[in-house]
């Protein structure tokens, strides 16, 4: 299966920018219409020279419930190299009904090829080693029955999605936007924070649990979706650790306050090595209120 770009339609690219992101959609509406979900045994990123970083999200509704998803790296290449390119072992289902986002950043400063392409203005998607593509492929079992049929999902002509699908006309296409734009309700969320501890809380409630730490790979993101209704509401998920759970901690309650400090470091160390690096495990605690409270622990990254 081919997702992202499948047919190099990404269009035109000036020279001048030091970073350009593409960002093509295969869509829930294109999963949800699989014959079943799919187990993903190995990934293979792909761009040309002009490629400098590349991953894949797949987003899915959190086991918490509610109004939560997750979105979580497939694969991820930060440090892209054309020449050096490779099949990467994957152990991951992908349900009927998940989105998936192939993003590719290129580092247009200058013309990487001034003797084979003395006259171009900019790079275009195309077949040339000179051009430029954006897809993943993506090697899966049980296989689909009807091949070719959903052998490719992402961009279309002018602008629209494609499920890989065929009629007596050829390919059908949706009118969902490809590429989508970031901070869209199909895009990627974009996280940008550091490391907080000692994040305060003020209904007896922190924001973190096991079902969602026990399910990250290698760039998660944990977020939550708005609600028109109430913009500041935040999620509040009981700490499996039952160490930030109760009313807030009253001044003078040193040994409370210092085990709580001492948990939510150690939680940290703890989570860290879990996850490694490019993991990112986001979720809102409410305000601060000016009152002494118990220690919550916020992991955050910049994710780039």
């Amino acid at each position: 299966m081919v997702v992202g770009d499948p047919n190099v339609l990404g269009g035109f690219m000036p020279f001048g920018s030091s970073r350009i992101e593409k960002q093509f959609i295969c869509p829930e509406e294109c999963t949800s219409k699989w014959p079943w979900d799919i187990n993903v045994f190995g990934s293979a990123l792909h761009m040309h020279a002009y490629g400098k970083q590349i991953w894949t999200g797949v987003t899915t509704p959190s086991p918490s419930g509610g109004n939560l998803v997750i979105t979580s790296d497939l694969d991820r290449d930060n440090f892209y190299e054309f020449t050096f390119q490779h099949i990467s072992m994957v152990n991951r289902t992908i349900k009927r009904g998940d989105r998936i986002n192939v993003h590719c950043v290129y580092d247009l400063t200058t013309n990487l090829f001034p003797k084979q392409r003395p006259n171009d203005t900019g790079v275009t998607f195309s077949l040339g080693s000179e051009d430029e593509m954006c897809m993943e492929f993506i090697y899966y079992y049980p296989r689909f029955p009807t091949s070719p049929q959903f052998d490719t999902c992402g961009l279309y002509e002018n602008e629209t999605t494609t499920c890989g699908e065929f009629d007596k006309n050829g390919t059908i296409s949706l009118k969902i936007q490809n590429p989508v734009s970031p901070g869209s309700a199909t895009a990627d969320p974009v996280i940008n924070g550091d490391i907080a501890f000692g994040t305060d809380f003020s209904n007896g409630t922190c924001v973190f649990d096991a079902a969602h730490l026990a399910l990250v790979p290698n760039g998660t993101v944990v977020y939550q979706k708005p609600i028109a209704t109430n913009a500041t509401n935040t999620t509040n998920i009981t700490n499996t650790t039952n160490t930030t759970a109760g009313t807030p901690t009253p001044s003078g309650a040193g040994n409370t306050a210092i085990t709580s400090w001492i948990v939510a470091i150690v939680a940290a160390v703890v989570v860290a090595m879990y996850i490694q690096s490019g993991v990112f495990v986001v979720e809102t605690c409410p305000n601060h209120n000016g009152a002494k409270t118990k220690t919550c622990l916020l992991i955050m990254q910049t994710k780039n």
